[in-house]
């Protein structure tokens, strides 16, 4: 365990790949102080730059915002509300972040700006919040080339899904437990999970 460290990179975006700190203090590019898989940060005290947690990251004791604008700590694929410690001081919005960019693109286009943040990479971010408020996505017949749906499992309450002529060969559904109809037609499905 490494008792401190200190990041002053105000310009570029740092990755955490292991290690253990007691104590972190950050300020990087308004992109990111990513949390990879392996790295354990007890106390983060961040006072420039959004925050990504990688699966196998944690940090487990409390996040501190010290600057003005608000910023994201946000969840990667794999990473869930119950990873992250409940001690949250400062400006501070929790973000779901996608790993999809095809589905990113298709989701801001559907949903909004108001629903829905790209990072600097394209990629969305969504609160819980309005992931929870989603019940029916259309990408059907509007050329996003969706081809995987690798993602859709945050949408716990979606009932209706339309991801028509998209060039789609996998879809697993297992997780929308509410889904009623789902309009797949028109791609080259080679499996299908509708298991739950």
């Amino acid at each position: 365990t490494t008792n401190a460290l200190t990041i002053n990179t105000p310009t570029t975006t740092v990755n955490l790949e292991s290690g253990k700190f007691a104590k972190v203090i950050a300020t990087t590019a308004s992109n990111t102080l990513i949390v990879g898989d392996g790295t354990i940060i007890e106390d983060l005290t961040v006072s420039k730059g959004n925050v990504k947690i990688c699966a196998g990251g944690q940090i487990t004791g409390s996040i501190t915002y010290t600057g003005t604008d608000a910023i994201y700590l946000i969840l990667g694929p794999g990473v869930t509300s119950d990873d992250i410690p409940s001690t949250i001081n400062g400006n501070i919005t929790v973000m779901h972040g996608f790993d999809n960019k095809e589905l990113s693109y298709a989701l801001y286009d559907r949903l909004g700006a108001g629903m829905v943040v790209l990072d600097g990479d394209g990629y969305a971010m969504m609160t819980q919040d309005n992931i929870d408020a989603v019940t029916e996505l259309d990408f059907g017949w509007n050329n996003y080339h969706i081809t995987s749906l690798s993602g859709i499992e945050y949408f716990v309450n979606l009932e209706y899904l339309t991801c028509s002529d998209s060039g789609l060969a996998m879809c697993d559904l297992s997780q929308n437990t509410k889904l009623r109809n789902a309009n797949i037609q028109q791609n080259q499905m080679q499996s299908l999970d509708f298991s739950n």
